[in-house]
């Protein structure tokens, strides 16, 4: 029953009235069998399905960028993303952005770039770029370092990579 009740909420959302309606509990025990389940959940899966990548798994993807688009040293691809949500009763309009989606975690005027800025990815982000050793551009001798491309400002990752291409 706890996982049923924990697979209905994540894949249909809903209101936990009709959650705790449908499975004869009440509010906080669902409440509480979800969030234990799903703990549970990570517990067990996620060595499994959320592996930190090895520096050979970056170059590997850095030799794909070079081999399907020709972008060298290249560790991925970013951008901001908005996914259509339902809004949270009584949000208000702070979390309402200029493309009439509720953000999630951030106030809708905060661009891509500030939200990035505060992320746990930049951070994974620096971290990779910075400990795998400086490539060399194909058919030169000029040392660049791997980094990221993106649509929004990716500040010192960029300008760390750009600020050390010696010829």
């Amino acid at each position: 029953m706890r996982l049923a009740m924990t697979l209905k909420y994540l894949a249909h959302g809903g209101s936990f009235v009709n959650l705790c309606f449908e499975f004869r509990v009440g509010h906080s025990t669902a409440s509480k069998t979800i969030r234990e389940t799903c703990e549970a959940i990570w517990e067990v899966l996620h060595t499994e399905y959320f592996k930190r990548s090895t520096d050979q798994d970056w170059l590997n993807i850095s030799e794909e960028f070079w081999t399907r688009w020709n972008f060298p040293n290249t560790l991925g691809a970013i951008d901001g993303k908005h996914v259509a949500v339902q809004c949270p009763t009584n949000s208000g309009s702070l979390y309402y952005n200029y493309k009439k989606y509720y953000n999630i975690g951030a106030y809708g005027s905060e661009n891509d770039a500030g939200i990035f800025k505060r992320s746990q990815i930049k951070i994974d982000m620096e971290t990779v770029s910075s400990s795998l050793p400086e490539g060399e551009l194909n058919g030169s001798s000029a040392k660049v370092p791997y980094y990221f491309v993106g649509r929004i400002p990716l500040d010192r990752l960029m300008d760390k990579a750009v600020k050390k291409i010696q010829y």
